[in-house]
């Protein structure tokens, strides 16, 4: 058995407090756990911390900007919302609820980082183009080959379980940053 067959990272994709998050857990090439809603900050780290992943990739910006890494990233792969200087607004909640749970990850003890599973997306199946979001991201996840993805999963379940890949191919030592951005390598 090789030692990425024993990896266990996890996935988060955030969303504002009415939304909560989606979480997923993939171990090896296998999604172990997943995609699964959870309401709050507690419920996550609470959910995280029964499985143990060795890293977690957060869909959300892990600090406030302007960041440089975010247009770098924008012309380098894809498109995505800037993070302003301050994230007031009901807009921005989601990126406030992503804040805490970064704070909670560090409190916990849990190793994390930031993704974007549209570039992870991009990287590994290519550009969107005109194509609807749904259709391209579920044809990228299946280019995947991740065992045990359930057959029926909303936009946020596979965007939890992209972040979770993102956080393998991390550890596995097959990406590259964008300042604070995690992206496979191409």
């Amino acid at each position: 058995m090789s030692q990425l067959s024993l990896l266990r990272v996890a996935g988060v994709d955030v969303g504002g407090r009415r939304k909560g998050f989606h979480a997923a857990v993939i171990e090896g090439r296998s999604l172990l756990r997943g995609p699964v809603p959870l309401r709050s900050v507690g419920s996550a780290i609470e959910w995280l911390l029964e499985y143990r992943p060795l890293l977690v990739a957060v869909d959300a910006p892990i600090e406030l900007g302007p960041r440089a890494c975010e247009r770098d990233l924008a012309r380098t792969i894809c498109g995505l919302y800037y993070t302003p200087a301050a994230v007031e607004g009901p807009f921005y909640e989601w990126m406030r609820h992503g804040l805490e749970l970064y704070a909670a990850l560090r409190h916990a003890g849990l190793r994390a980082v930031e993704c974007f599973p549209t570039a992870t997306w991009t990287r590994l199946a290519g550009p969107r183009g005109s194509r609807r979001r749904a259709g391209w991201s579920a044809a990228a996840l299946s280019r995947l080959r991740v065992r045990s993805v359930p057959s029926r999963i909303g936009q946020d379940g596979r965007d939890a379980i992209g972040a979770a890949y993102t956080a393998w191919l991390h550890v596995s030592g097959r990406t590259e940053s964008f300042g604070s951005i995690v992206v496979p390598r191409r």
